[in-house]
């Protein structure tokens, strides 16, 4: 049987420069001519006046010089943290990479927002930033260039991408999805399908924008040649009867399985992640299990059986939800990476291999 082994994970800062040339040229054209203003060609005579201008005009100079780089920095430094996770599978022949995102909760400004909504949006608007004030939606036109740099096997958004449904949100996401050189996969959220703020938008328009950007699967599978990712699409709700069967089928393939979800799952084993969420969420437990604030049905509660199992293939959950980072054993034999939100720069590394070593 295998049996994951986990790493402990780990949390860098990233400061990400974006070279804009036609920026820095106003410094040196600056530079120059408070050069050539400091430089008297007609005089040759150096006085003690002329001294004390030349040193006023070269510090003026590089007073000038440190502001406009400081000022150019600020509209270029793109300050990112990577939450670092390495999952052992004892027998894995390949070692794999991949990226994930959740709880980006971007949000794009269109007359699709009622009236009576606008305030509430715009309060939404300000709590989703980045470490150095960037906006969610100004953050998501900057990483696919950044992730296309990470050379990754796939990518996986772990729902909630975008804070409420509208047409202006989801293509703003598509569009960032289309930059994407690795294949992708996405699981929704509430936030994802659900209009909340927007009133404009009806449930079959949402779910065509949905669909155009990846068929919009109940339960997606990407397989490699050792290893399964399964996402769970709407996460928030109950397990279908479609997804049962498709999830069965995605275990009868033998082959070990990182779950991708968006709300996690409650331990068998170590009850500090509901202790968290209750600390976290108003005494909510924001988890599926039972006691939980997501209380499964049959269909949810057979397949919570498939994955606790002791023979299960699901060998690692990713998840995200709660708006903050916590690791530990879900069973004695699979492991859960809840990551913590997106929108203020933080993305996910989860790296597969077949190590037989870690906790």
């Amino acid at each position: 049987m295998q049996i994951c082994k986990y790493m402990q994970f780990r949390i860098e800062r990233i400061y990400v420069m974006k070279k804009r040339v036609l920026q820095i040229l106003p410094v040196c054209f600056l530079c120059c001519m408070l050069g050539m203003a400091a430089w008297n060609p007609v005089k040759e005579e150096v006085t003690k006046d002329t001294g004390a201008r030349d040193k006023d005009a070269g510090e003026e100079m590089a007073a000038a010089e440190k502001t406009v780089l400081q000022e150019t920095e600020k509209e270029t430094a793109l300050v990112l943290e990577e939450e670092s996770v390495a999952v052992h599978i004892p027998g894995l022949k390949h070692t794999y990479r991949f990226m994930f995102l959740s709880d980006l909760h971007i949000i794009v400004e269109s007359d699709e927002v009622s009236a009576g909504n606008l305030e509430n949006v715009r309060a939404r608007h300000e709590m989703f930033q980045s470490l150095n004030g960037i906006y969610s939606a100004r953050l998501w036109e900057e990483l696919p260039e950044y992730f296309n740099t990470q050379h990754s096997d796939a990518i996986l958004f772990g729902g909630d991408m975008i804070d409420y449904a509208s047409a202006a949100n989801i293509t703003a996401l598509k569009e960032g999805i289309k930059k994407l050189d690795a294949p992708v996969m996405y699981v929704r959220a509430d936030h994802d399908y659900n209009p909340y703020n927007c009133d404009s938008l009806d449930k079959k328009d949402m779910k065509k924008l949905h669909e155009s950007i990846d068929g919009y699967e109940d339960l997606p599978v990407m397989e490699f040649e050792d290893l399964c990712i399964v996402g769970i699409n709407n996460s928030t709700k109950q397990i279908s009867k479609g997804q049962l069967k498709r999830f069965r089928e995605a275990v009868n393939l033998g082959k070990p399985i990182i779950l991708l979800t968006h709300v996690p799952l409650a331990s068998k084993v170590d009850g500090s992640l509901l202790e968290e969420s209750k600390k976290v969420w108003q005494d909510r437990a924001l988890v599926w299990g039972k006691g939980c604030s997501n209380e499964p049905n049959k269909n949810t509660e057979a397949f919570l059986e498939l994955v606790y199992d002791a023979k299960s293939q699901v060998k690692a959950v990713m998840c995200g939800h709660l708006h903050f980072t916590w690791e530990g054993k879900l069973t004695e034999n699979c492991m859960q990476h809840v990551f913590s939100a997106a929108y203020p720069g933080r993305y996910g590394v989860i790296t597969v291999d077949g190590k037989n070593d870690g906790l």
